[in-house]
This record gives structure tokens, sequence and C-alpha cells, in this order.
């Protein structure tokens, strides 16, 4: 995931006509300036406290405020996520000014436990059929008579003939055949409805024993053209996994046959088939029960999202676990909680994450697979990213990180260095049913020594950009649209205003070159047993807190 790396390339772009500004004349020049009580604010109104000199007026976002003495105070209503506060002033002349300062609002979540219901997973009942058709192909011979040998001998008996101990005899199993399985499922509320056909089964015994003191040593022959189980699947979550239960399997042996033609004529074949028969039926019920429960477990327990990634020299590590599982008439859903852990790389005070407010999560119920996922999850992850300081840079062109002549747009010389340090962390919200990444008090050090325009300008980055959502090779893209960039000049030795600089370097900004910087913001979807994802589409739910995703594979 590459996050809003536009501030420092904002920097580099800068311009495409070298200027020079004029400098500000007077020591009384009219201006002013403003401020909140912090950074972190809760919805509602917002204190501003604001000072003037040689001001006739004042508005805040728009609202005139009265100035009283040299001074102003006024109220701004904030909503969830980032608030550009304006203040802006004009003198005597007509001439105006301003101050800029940004602000974080909403319900603020503390980052470090796990994500409740962070993810929301269905899968469907085309998505269901997928699912069975893999535990069908992993169930084969080999694996469903592993084992098996334990249950020899599965025949045994002795009986005389003419008042002798004549007959001896014991058959053990011997191997197993059978096509590839059938497995059809039907979910209804609470349970899953399984049937599974093995066809063409062929089951190989040994029989050996004494007919009147003749040795014999032959094998044995049953089977039948189909092998039908039915049974009824509960699922369920034990300690952050899935617990899949098999409950009253049936098996039914459809054109059961066996050959004991090579027997010898004094044995009770019928008696010895029925046995192996049952032994057969028991067996499959077993094996069933020990081995489809786990198969599907551990292919749905592929749907979560784990995964480990390191990102410009961090590491970031995405844990999940399930937290519910539930069976209704189209399928299965699955809730996970999930944990993202970002070492701490700087000492910035804050107050959580932003936090969505609470709704249900719905994935679509038609495709392969739905998700709905939470914009906890992704704002978590912000934060997350932004307390490991993957938003913060020092290019140096001292050390050889950063080209002078990138800055030369800018006055730079011989040397320059660019520092980035980011306030507060990125966040999506919903505007107007799209997503939205905002950011705001980025600020941005430019420092050029011996530079003609000066040597050192400070200023601020607010920043809104919408994001197209798309499936793009397994991962749920975040595609970057044209940022709507705000500036702020809070400091400079340039020697004209800070308004004047801000002005021009807005007026100069290259979006264009701007945007073949910037990275999408990706994550990856989880897959079934290895199957990718084949397409799918993205698009934001109606409650504005879920990004939603349908996944055919």
């Amino acid at each position: 995931m590459r996050v809003l790396w536009f501030a420092a390339a904002a920097v580099v772009l800068f311009g495409c006509n070298k200027q020079k500004l004029a400098p500000d004349e007077g020591s009384d020049k009219p201006s002013l300036s403003m401020a909140t009580d912090g950074l972190w604010q809760d919805m509602g109104p917002v204190e501003v406290d604001g000072f003037t000199n040689a001001i006739e007026s004042v508005t805040v976002n728009g609202a005139s405020v009265p100035i009283e003495g040299d001074g102003f105070v006024a109220e701004v209503g904030v909503g969830r996520g980032v608030t550009l506060i304006e203040a802006i002033g004009t003198d005597a002349r007509g001439d105006t000014y301003f101050a800029r300062q940004g602000v974080l609002a909403g319900e603020f979540q503390d980052p470090n436990p796990p994500i409740s219901d962070a993810l929301t997973i269905r899968l469907n009942r085309s998505g269901l059929q997928e699912a069975t058709d893999l535990v069908g192909g992993l169930i084969d011979p080999v694996a469903l008579t592993a084992g098996v040998t334990a249950l020899n001998p599965i025949y045994q008996d002795a009986y005389g003939v003419f008042g002798w101990d004549a007959v001896t005899i014991q058959a053990d199993l011997v191997d197993i055949g059978f096509d590839p399985l059938i497995i059809t499922s039907n979910p209804s509320p609470g349970v899953l409805a399984v049937e599974v056909v093995i066809p063409n089964i062929e089951v190989l015994t040994n029989a050996t024993g004494e007919v009147v003191a003749i040795d014999f040593d032959q094998d044995v022959y049953v089977g039948a053209d189909n092998a039908i189980i039915t049974a009824d699947l509960t699922v369920g979550v034990v300690n952050g996994q899935l617990d899949i239960q098999l409950i009253d399997p049936v098996v039914q042996l459809d054109g059961f046959w066996y050959d004991v033609s090579l027997l010898p004529g004094d044995i009770e074949s019928f008696i010895l088939v029925d046995t192996i028969r049952s032994t057969i039926e028991d067996m499959l019920v077993a094996k069933m029960d020990e081995m489809l429960p786990a198969l599907l477990a551990d292919t749905l327990g592929g749907l979560d999202i784990s995964f480990d990634l390191e990102l410009l020299g961090t590491q970031i590590s995405i844990a999940a676990t399930f937290a519910d599982a539930s069976i209704d008439a189209q399928g299965i859903q699955l809730t996970t909680d999930i944990m993202v852990n970002v070492p701490p790389a700087i000492d910035k005070p804050w107050v959580g994450y932003l936090g969505a407010p609470a709704a249900p999560a719905a994935p679509p119920m038609l495709d392969d697979i739905g998700l709905s996922v939470s914009d906890n999850l992704l704002n978590n992850t912000f934060f997350q990213v932004w307390r490991g300081g993957m938003l913060s840079l020092d290019l140096d062109s001292e050390r050889g990180e950063l080209e002078p002549v990138l800055l030369a747009q800018l006055g730079a010389t011989n040397a320059a260095r660019v520092k980035v340090d980011a306030n507060l962390p990125p966040v999506l919200i919903d505007r107007d049913g799209k997503a939205q990444v905002q950011l705001t008090e980025l600020d941005v050090r430019i420092d050029t020594p011996g530079g003609d325009n000066g040597e050192y300008i400070d200023l601020s980055v607010t920043a809104f950009i919408e994001l197209e959502l798309s499936i793009v090779d397994g991962n749920l893209t975040l595609e970057l649209g044209t940022p709507d960039l705000i500036l702020d000049v809070r400091d400079s030795d340039w020697g004209a205003s800070n308004n004047s600089i801000t002005n021009l370097l807005a007026d100069q900004l290259p979006i264009g070159a701007l945007l073949l910087l910037l990275g999408d913001i990706e994550f990856p979807l989880p897959s079934l047993a290895g199957i990718s994802v084949n397409s799918g589409d993205a698009w934001r739910e109606s409650s504005g807190v879920y990004t939603t995703v349908a996944i055919d594979l």
C-alpha cells in the first residue's frame, strides 16, 4: 500500500516559470491569524480565536464575525473527517488576507485492540459450490484409506463341519478405489445440507483361512455404483477459528455388488459380504466425519486476510481471526476481527483512529464471494501507517538524496533539503456516495541555502482526494483521483507575505506531473484455497461506512 506521498512531490515539482516576488512594504502591514484549541476535535461547534492588524472585516468559513479590539472569536461547525477553517480579512483598501488551519473531527477509537467486524465475508451458493468442489478434489483414495488398516481384520469367524472346527476365515481391507467425489450443498437457516457421492467405489479385501485342513488366501472384491453420504453441517467459531461439525451422517450403497467366486464353497459368503458391507459403510461415515469438516474449515479459513509486508522499510502486519459464522438460505457469512500492527516511529499527540458509526454490514449475495470492508479497517491502517512514520520524509542534497536542480524553480542553487511531517493521519470518509481520502496539517519545510528567493519556506498542505474503487490483480484498489490541494505558507525569508507566496505556489502547482508520482492504495483480497479472484467490482455501501466488494472466482 502506497499512501499519499504527494506532499513531498508537490514541493519538488512547483512552478513552471521562475519568478521573483516583490517584498512587502511597511512594518505595520495588515495581517490576521487564527487558531483552534487543537487539531483533534469532536464533531460540532469548534471555537476559533483570531488576531488582526489593520483589518476592517473578517469572515470565518464564509460567515461574518465581529472584530473586538485586535481580535475575534468565531464558532465553526465541523463534521466527521477533515475541515479546513479559513479566516479571510479585508483591509481599508479592500485587499484581502487569509489564515488557514485544518482540524480532524469525529469519534476516535483505540488503535491497539483488534478491529471488531472489520471484514464481513459471504460465500454465496455459487462460491460455496466452488468450495465443496475443492474439498471433493482433496479426498482421494490415498487420503480416504489412510489408517483404515487399523480396522483389520474386518471379518473373522470359525465354525464346524460335521462336528469339527473345520472352517476359519479372516478378511482384511487392502485397498479402496473410486472416481472423483461429487459434493453438493444446500444452505438453509442454521445448517448446510451436504450430499457426498463417491462414484464407482471398489473395495479389495484379502480373505485367508482354512477349510477342512486346506489353507486358502484369496482376494474378495465388493463395491457399489455409488456410495452416497448425506449429513448436515453446522459452522461456528471457537477461539478465533472455524468450527465445523458433521451432524448425523448416513451412508447408502447404490448398486452394491460383490465377487466371492474364488472362495471355497463351504464358506458362508453372504455372512462375509454383509459384514464387509456394514464395515465399509461405517468406515465411510467415520472418514467423512473426520475429513470433511476439517477440509472445509481449511478451505474457508483461506478467506481471512492475514499478511505481512514491508513498505518503505517499515513492516506492516495484518492478522485476522474469525469472530462469527452463520448459515442462511444463500450461503455462509463470516465476520473477522483484524489486528493492524505497525511499529510506532513518531511521538506525536494522538487521540485515535477515525471510527465509523455502527451499521450492519451487507455483503452482496449474488456473486461467488461478497465482502464488506469496514472503514474502521482502512482508517486504522492509515493511522498505523502515520504513527509508523511513513508520512515523514527528510531528503537532503548533502546526503545525495535530492538534486538541487529539482528545486530550481524555488530558487535553489547549490543545495536543497525537503522535510515532510504529518501532524494528523490521513482518513477515509464517504462523500456523496464516494470514498474520499483527506489529509490536513501536513507540514513541509524546504531549505534552499543561498537560494535566489530565500533560504527557507514552511508551508502546510491540506488535500481532498476522491477514490475510484476497482478490483485489480486480486487487490481492492483505491485509485487516487485528481487531488484538491490547499496550501498555506506559514513562514519564509522570501521577503514577500505568506499569502502572496501561497497564491504563487497554488497557481503554479503542476497537478498532471504530480499525479505521475502517486501510487494507488491496495488491499489484498481473500482467495479460496488458492483460487485467485477472476473478476469483481467494488463500490461504496449505502451506510457510508463500508466498501462493498463482489468477487467472481
